[in-house]
Parts: C-alpha cells; structure tokens; sequence
C-alpha cells in the first residue's frame, strides 16, 4: 500500500503563480495517494477565494487559513505539518511548476531510509539557468548559497557527473520531502526565524542527530524566485534579514568554520545513494523500442552492441524494450536477441533484453515522448545509448548518448523548455549521415556535441566476394518495409511508373521486398500494389529470409530508392531516407544505383561513378535505360559501385566507434595510468583548468547580479554594484573570460593539486575553489565600492 503524501502550499493571493503550480502537480503527478493542504495567509482577492471554492471540490485538497498578521515562513509550516495526513511531508512554493511527472516516486525512494532526514529538487530560473541544485555554507556572509546558481542548464551535471541521489549540506524549502517521524525527530521547524534561513537551519538540526540530506537529479521544477515575496532587501525586510542571520549565526558559527561545508559530496563512502565514479564502464543500457523490426536502425545497434563488447569486456549490455509491445513476439522458443543476432550474422556474449511495462501504451503512439519510468531506469547505467527513432526521451546515466538517425524537430514555443531539458540531458549525439547532421545543427545548433558514424553494411571481406556478373538476371531491385507513414519507399509510385514506362523497361523485371506490419494503413498499401501488377513482371517479397534477400541482391541489375520522391525535403527533411543502408548493400554486389538525389542518398552515390542520382521521375526512368541499352557501362559502373561500398565496411564502422567512445571513456576514466598515458592527464588535466576558468568567468556576472540583492547594503550601493556588474558582462565577453586577476593568480595554485592529485579528485577541488573565487570576488568589489562612498 502506498504512502500517503502531503504537499503543504502557503499562499497569500498572487493567483497566477499558485494556479500553474498546483495544475502542474495535478495533471503530472503519476503517484496515486497524496493530498494537497493549501495555508491562505491573510489573501483579500475575491478572485483567490473564488478559486479556492473550485479547489474545494477535489477530494484531495484542502484549504487552511492561517491568519496573522505577522509572516512566520517556519510557523505556517509547522502548523500545517500538525493538520496533514500524510507519512510523507512536501514543502512546495506557489511560485513554482513542476516538469517530473514521478516526481513522488523517486523523492520517496530517498526519503524512506531511516537514515535520510530531506530530499530536494533540482530548481530552474524560467530560462533554465540553474537555481538550486544543493546548498553550501560560508564562514561570510551571505552564510548560504545555492550551488551554481546561475549557470546554465546541465552545467552541475558536466562538472560533477552527478545524476543519481546523493548527499549535500542543505536542501531549499522551495521543494523538499521529509518523513512525518523526522519533524517529529528535530522539533519541527525553528520558529525563532522569521523568513530567512529557516529551511538550512532545519537541515542543519537533521545532520545535528545523524541524518542525510539528499539531492534527488531525477526532479525537476521551475522556480520563480522571489516572486511572491518581493524584494526582500527593502526596509522592512531588511530588518527581518538581520535578525534572522544574527540567530543562524548564534545557532551555527561552529558548524560554518568547517571546510567540509564548502564540499559538494560529503562522507560519500557511507551512503548507498552517492554517485561514485567508476573507473571502468560496467553497465550500458540501449533503448530500442523498434527491436522486433530488425531493420536498418537494429543492423546498426546490433553491430555497436558487438563493439561495445569489445571495447567494454567488462560491461553488461541491456537492450530495454517495452515488454507490452512485444511480449507476443517471442513465439517458436526464439528470443528477440536470437532473431538479431542471426538476422545480422553478431556475436553477442554479454547483451540481454530488458522488458519494461510502461502502462496504457499499446502502440507507439502511446509511449510518452519523455517517459519518467525510462528516465529512472537509465540512471542506473554508466552509459544510455538511445536509438528510438524521433525520441525525446531523457538520459540519466553518467553518459548519453542519442544514435540520431534523424533528429526530432523541437516543438512549438509551449514545449520549449522540455525541448531543452531533452537536448541538455545528453552528452554526445551520433548522426549517421551528413543528412541527418545538417537537420540535427538547424535543429538543435551547432554547440552541441555531435560525430557523425556511418552506419556498417557488410566486412570487407565479404563485400570482396559478392559480386558476380554470371550470376546477374534483368531485375530491378528495391528493398524497403512497406509502411505509409514517415520516410516511405514509394513502392506504389514505382509501379505505376515502370507499369507507365514498361515498353523502355524491354525484358526487366521490377521486384519489391520488405517487411510489412500488423498496422491495418500499411497492409492496404500492400493490397493497392498487388491490385496493379497482375499482368506484368512486378514481384513483391514481403518478410523473407536473408538468404533470399542476398539472392536478390546477386541476381539483381539494378537497384532503385524513391523515398523522398514528391515531397518537400526543405518542410519535411524526415520523408528523404536519412543514409539508405539497402543502397549501400545493392552497391556491394554491383547493384548499380539509380536512387533519388535526396537525403543520404548522395553521400552514398557519385553520380555518373558509381551510379546515378535523378531529380524528377522521368530522369530516373532515363538513366535506367541508359544502363539497360549499355551493359559496358553498367559493368563499369557496377565495380566502382563495390569499392564505394568498402567505405561503409564493418571495419570503418569499428574504426570510427572507436575514435568517438575513446573520447568519451577517456573522461569516464580519467586518472588510470593503465589506459591513459602521463602525457594524456596532463592533457586532460589542462582542459578541466581553462574550462572551469572560462566558464567561471563567462557565468561570474550572473553570479554578482543574483548575488547584490542579497547583500545588507543601502540601494544606492547595490545600484551601482548592478552597472559595475553590466560593465564586467561586456569586459568577459571581450577578455576570453580571463578577467578577474584573482582568477589568473590562481591558475599557479591549480597547477599544483592537478600535479599531485588524480584528475577526478583535482576536478572537484577546483571547482570548490572556483565557488569561494567567485564568491569572494563579489565582495570584493563590493568593498571597494563602499570604501569609494565612503
């Protein structure tokens, strides 16, 4: 039986932050027994009551009034902790939007443990800078800080490879979860504060009696904040801020002279839930919902499974399927993973089927774009390599990659943010074909990291020997699955236009194979077809063996690829074939191409070389007959078109896998003297200084602006502390970032750990030292301007 879970909103009017909040949890929210108790604090809208009559009618939301005068943050907390029903307690600002539906689940997870006292969230600004991604605390004042805050979007994740739960010093009340039995534990909250520090001062009394305080990655919200309180440096306030930061002094000045406070990961060998680097890859998750169709995208996976093994000897391989949609396909005691690897000649020893029941989907159609039950599991691996076709799902595991056989297009402006969730939650995309990298730059821009791997055909030993003109009957071959949907082959417009033609065609056959589904669209395509050729030399295969595919191929004269033909590439890019697999293989047993100059298409064919690209349908009809009338010319063409084909070998397949997993293992690994060489660290080690550096310098500005509002001085200091701050934004950009002499002192220092450290541990010694560096520079100016007014 599940937990119940309260989730405790205060509110004082402000309507248009409170209803996308509490939808956002309504219409997210996959966990099933929570209750929502919302504290009214003195409203006066007509408007916010109206609203709270419509709340009123859900089951499972409650409105308390809370009415005094004086704004207590910890008492309202307090007494609505007393008046829920929940095992779980989740403070929750109204100027906040939830993006994780799960959200409950994976907080419960954490918090469960006996030895947890909060878990928190992962906080955006509405430009997805980051907000709050874990606490530290300062012997200066401001006495705490949000880490990162104001870097970009998955900026954390890059400098500490964080992506599962794990410990830090404090949580915001913004989002946090505790169990009932921990308030309980720790008095409740301390009703000495007023506003200020209250939330650090109640994870401090948790790690006081022995309990953690846990990030969770795995949720996300937006955050607008300050929105609700104001500026709170402002008279009144400010006295509510000094008195509140003397008590947190008084509470904790022997706690704030501990180095560990500044540390991002503490104590982290008495944790089952902190991330720990490992030295080598020991588990790969592939995401492949499409297994069963072993097509072109399933010959790619299979070959970079049989790769992976190679370069991973140690790693478990898991290819996850969704277990509702092909739980009726393992029939005649034959696997999934059987089925790939005799379709396409692998050697599989350490990759396995992973079933998931993702509930309600029956189709495609019906699995979500970012399934938070994937997400989940894929924080789980040291890599997640996602080969679903179209796919915006997010990765968590210590590395992402996205096989991008053509890139998803971004939504409209409603989705942006979930767009760049999708995008930022990877660390490298694999385009197969130029096609597909010139879609995924106009997409998703040029800074992402992308190589492009072609996808393998055949070894070179075996393109060696295929081809044999004895063997060459007068076929036209295609090979493609017969769907409407997407890129489709155009079979139907290949019939009726060799049926059109069929005088210039002389004695040549046309013959059609490919897969064909269960969908009832595609099976009337097929019946179209067959409804047209009965009278003429028009075969059609539909699911055959491989060996009578590779019968075929020999056989075959040449080969046509219509997809793409009539459509508008330029509005939808997605209708060309993104590379063409079945291209390539034609080429290798001297299938001579006539294929469509669109999509991948012309990387593969030179025209007039090796084959012919055509333009328009009566062009592709031209050249067929010129290879027709003239079997020199088409002899010719064909041997140019296998040493072509030698380009997309298994061999260069491997070779370029190898250059790109090298690059990412060589960060994976970092500091094994057995697999990277003294040079190599050092190398290495340089690139973490000049990128901590720059990207310190190029953020620090957005560090000082959100950081004035919360220092103790009079406004007219902080105003010109705000255009100091815009006069440095401008010196960054024309300085290469290196501005700060603080920053070029201290490269000496970084020199020196990276020297005497292993690189891992080098790393987050500098970042901890690059955070007092930008700190301390903050109020460093700011003393220089106070001492100027003065």
């Amino acid at each position: 039986m599940n937990k119940m879970v309260s989730i405790i909103i205060l509110n004082k009017d402000k309507l248009e932050f409170l209803r996308p909040c509490v939808e956002s949890v309504l219409q997210l929210t996959t966990y099933k027994d929570y209750e929502i108790l919302i504290v009214d604090n003195n409203s006066i809208l007509d408007e916010t009551f109206l609203y709270y009559k419509e709340l009123d009618k859900q089951k499972n939301i409650r409105i308390l009034e809370y009415n005094n005068p004086e704004f207590n943050y910890q008492k309202i907390v307090n007494y609505a902790v007393r008046e829920s029903n929940g095992d779980y307690i989740v403070q929750l600002n109204n100027d906040t939007k939830l993006l994780t539906p799960n959200w409950l689940e994976l907080m419960i997870e954490v918090a469960k443990h006996d030895d947890v006292g909060a878990v928190g969230a992962v906080l955006y600004y509405p430009d997805l800078r980051v907000q709050h991604v874990g606490g530290i605390l300062l012997e200066s004042e401001p006495y705490a800080l949000h880490k990162y805050a104001g870097l970009p979007k998955n900026t954390w994740y890059v400098m500490m490879e964080q992506r599962a739960a794990h410990k830090v010093i404090w949580v915001t009340g913004a989002c946090t979860m505790s169990r009932r039995d921990v308030y309980e534990q720790v008095g409740y909250m301390n009703e000495e504060y007023q506003t200020f520090y209250g939330d650090v001062d109640f994870c401090l009394k948790m790690r006081a009696i022995g309990l953690s305080i846990m990030m969770q990655p795995g949720v996300e919200l937006i955050h607008y904040e300050g929105i609700t309180r104001g500026n709170h440096m402002e008279a009144k306030q400010q006295k509510i801020y000094d008195a509140d930061c003397k008590l947190f002094i008084t509470n904790w000045s022997a706690e704030l002279k501990k180095n560990d406070f500044y540390n991002t990961i503490s104590n982290e060998d008495d944790s089952e839930f902190i991330y720990k680097r490992a030295d080598v890859c020991r588990k790969i998750l592939i995401y492949n919902p499409s297994l069963y169709i072993l097509g072109g995208g399933e010959k790619y996976m299979g070959h970079l499974c049989e790769f992976l093994e190679s370069y991973y000897p140690d790693a478990e391989i898991d290819i996850l399927i969704n277990d509702l949609l092909y739980d009726v396909l393992e029939i005649e005691n034959i696997t999934l993973l059987e089925r790939l690897t005799s379709r396409f000649n692998l050697q599989l020893n350490h990759t396995n089927v992973r079933k998931v029941d993702i509930e309600k989907a029956k189709t495609f159609d019906d699995i979500p774009e970012n399934n938070p039950i994937i997400a989940n599991i894929t924080a789980e691996y040291d890599i997640f390599i996602n080969f679903m076709f179209l796919s915006k799902q997010q990765g968590r595991a210590r590395k992402n990659i996205y096989i991008c056989m053509f890139p998803p297009k971004p939504n409209c402006e409603m989705a942006k943010i979930n767009n760049e969730l999708f995008v930022n939650s990877y660390d490298m995309f694999i385009p197969i074909s130029e096609f597909s990298c010139e879609w995924f730059v106009k997409y998703w821009g040029e800074n992402q990291n992308h190589e492009i791997i072609y996808p393998p055909v055949f070894s070179k030993q075996n393109i060696s020997s295929l081809y044999d003109e004895t063997k060459k009957e007068n076929i036209i071959l295609s090979v493609g699955r017969f769907f409407t949907a997407g890129h489709n082959k155009k079979q139907l417009e290949m019939v009726k236009s060799f049926i059109e033609n069929k005088e210039k065609m002389r004695n040549y056959e046309l013959h059609l194979v490919g897969g064909l589904s269960d969908n009832l669209p595609d099976i009337q395509y097929v019946e179209t077809i067959k409804s047209l050729i009965e009278d003429f030399p028009i075969f059609i295969h539909i699911d055959i063996k491989t060996e009578a595919v590779a019968s075929l191929f020999e056989k075959a004269k040449i080969f046509w690829h219509w997809a793409g033909c009539g459509e508008n590439i330029d509005e939808e890019p997605c209708k060309a074939e993104h590379f063409g697999i079945t291209t390539v293989e034609a080429m290798s047993y001297g299938v001579v191409p006539v294929v469509i100059n669109k999509g991948g298409q012309p990387e593969i064919v030179d025209d007039s070389i090796n084959g012919y690209l055509w333009n328009d349908v009566n062009e592709c009809i031209e050249k067929t007959c010129i290879l027709i009338d003239d079997k020199n010319l088409r002899v010719a063409l064909a041997k140019q078109a296998v040493k072509k084909s030698m380009n997309f070998t298994v061999e260069a397949f491997n070779r370029r896998c190898e250059t790109v997993f090298k690059s990412i293992k060589s960060k994976a690994t970092a500091g094994k003297k057995d697999e990277i060489s003294d040079n190599q660290q050092m190398i290495y080690k340089r690139n973490i200084i000049k990128r901590i550096i720059i990207k310190t310098a190029k953020t620090g500005y957005k560090m000082f602006r959100g950081l004035y509002r919360l220092l103790p001085l009079p406004k007219s200091t902080k105003s010109k502390i705000k255009s100091i701050v815009g006069r440095i934004a401008i010196k960054l950009q024309n300085t290469s970032g290196i501005v700060d002499p603080i920053v070029v002192a201290q490269y000496n220092e970084y020199e020196k750990i990276i020297r005497e450290k292993d690189a891992v541990i080098a790393e987050q010694q500098i970042n901890i030292e690059q955070n007092k560096l930008c700190i301390n520079s903050v109020f460093r100016y700011c003393k220089l301007i106070n001492e100027k007014e003065r």
